[in-house]
């Protein structure tokens, strides 16, 4: 990691200095450009002034021509006239004529050598702008790599990046391809360990199917042995009971209902309460108002069960213990709501319709338990309700006798223990009437 830190750093500072050699380069060619176009200016001054020199070489050589021819007409006109040497004023001119053409021939001489020097310049010259111009391509290439070196250098940035990304997964996929590698070590081990498993008990396998071919080898094979290998479970369907319709189905749940719902209406109609003026003891009390409900618990089994099977023609297995059951069931219910009266007073009415809704919801009369809330079926298995669905289920359509004699046992635990919790009940509060009595 610090390697590809340090090569990381190095991309950025190549791109930087790449960035920096092309702006410099850049800067260079523009200067170059300038330098250039001054240098075509001084070409072709130079050039000018070749020129110029020549023309003026040409003036200078016909200038000592003349000087010359002036002095040679002089020479001649003095031999002819050797008389005008002894004039001092011709001397004089004479002098000056060959000064003149001293001086003629030495301008000219200096002057050649002047125009030879500015032939040379103007050969330099020329020879210097070619390499001028040749720089100025050579500039324009370096102008070009430059821009192509920051431009690969910023794709080197930019790969470098990719790349980095690329080697931080390469890196997770390695570490998770050395978990990978560990599982499978693991799962090796496993898998050595299982065919070892796996060897020894094809090994038992084949010495007990040896000892099977040994034992029966003596046996004789027919239709039925071969019936019995093919198919040795037969499964066979059977019904329950025959329930002819859905009201035989629901029946029942609706009895219950029924049954429940009559003690509630007994217990709003019938004085169940504890009268404050009547001079009898709970136990009295208590008897007088149980036996009250138990006569409404009679009437109203007996009324219901000469609807359904007078009226709806219910088909059960036993019409006597169809009866007897119903009266059962109406005894708990109404015992059931007795005691709640006599333990909450009015509160017990409201507990009483309470659980009514309750056990509606998880006795299973209308759909399965295993359908609902399992703590709230659990919890709705220890009410009434639910043992007297099953009684009459029992003795309507499925005939069990053994779970039927169960349930009405159960009811009648219910029925037992509700009239004692109720006589204890009616006891205390009898005897509690009783003290304060004595005492006012």
């Amino acid at each position: 990691m610090d390697g590809q830190e340090a090569l990381a750093d190095g991309a950025k500072g190549l791109t930087s200095g790449s960035q920096n050699l092309y702006t410099g380069i850049k800067q260079l060619s523009d200067g170059h450009h300038s330098l250039e176009n001054g240098m075509n200016e001084v070409s072709q001054g130079v050039e000018n002034w070749s020129a110029g020199n020549a023309k003026l070489m040409q003036g200078q050589e016909q200038a000592a021509d003349t000087a010359n021819n002036l002095k040679k007409q002089l020479d001649a006109y003095m031999k002819n006239h050797p008389d005008a040497i002894k004039d001092q004023d011709f001397k004089q001119v004479v002098a000056l004529s060959e000064g003149l053409s001293k001086a003629a021939t030495t301008l000219n001489a200096g002057q050649r050598q002047l125009g030879d020097g500015a032939a040379k310049v103007a050969d330099g010259q020329e020879t210097i702008q070619t390499g001028m111009n040749t720089f100025g391509d050579k500039m324009a290439q370096a102008t070009s790599g430059a821009k192509q070196l920051n431009e690969g250098s910023e794709k080197f940035a930019n790969g470098f990046s990719e790349w980095t990304n690329g080697f931080s997964t390469l890196n997770a996929g390695i570490v998770s391809l050395a978990g990978g590698s560990s599982k499978l070590a693991s799962g090796s081990t496993e898998l050595q360990d299982g065919l070892a498993s796996l060897e020894t008990g094809s090994n038992k396998l084949s010495s007990k199917l040896n000892e099977a071919a040994d034992k029966t080898a003596s046996l004789q094979y027919d239709d039925s042995t071969t019936s019995m290998f093919s198919e040795p479970v037969q499964l066979v369907q059977s019904n329950l009971s025959q329930v002819p319709n859905y009201g035989t189905g629901i029946a029942p749940y609706f009895l219950s209902l029924a049954f429940y719902v009559g003690g509630i209406m007994a217990s709003n109609i019938l004085p169940l309460g504890r009268r404050q003026n009547l001079k009898v003891t709970g136990t009295v009390h208590f008897t007088n108002k149980l036996m009250l409900v138990y006569v409404i618990g009679l009437i109203q089994a007996l009324l219901v069960d000469a609807v359904v099977l007078l009226g709806f023609h219910l088909q059960v297995a036993s019409v006597p213990v169809f009866i007897l059951s119903s009266i059962i069931v109406s005894f708990t219910f109404m015992t059931f709501i007795l005691m709640l009266v006599t333990v909450f007073g009015v509160v017990g009415k409201f507990a009483a319709v309470t659980l009514l809704v309750f056990q509606l919801a998880t006795c299973g009369g209308t759909f399965p338990g295993e359908l609902g809330m399992s703590l709230l079926t659990k919890i709705g298995q220890f009410l009434p309700m639910a043992h007297s669905l099953k009684e009459l289920q029992e003795v309507i359509s499925l005939g069990g006798w053994e779970n039927l004699q169960t349930q009405i046992w159960i009811l009648l635990a219910y029925l037992v223990s509700a009239a004692i919790i109720g006589w204890i009940a009616s006891h205390i509060q009898h005897a509690q009437v009783t003290s304060e009595e004595v005492t006012s």
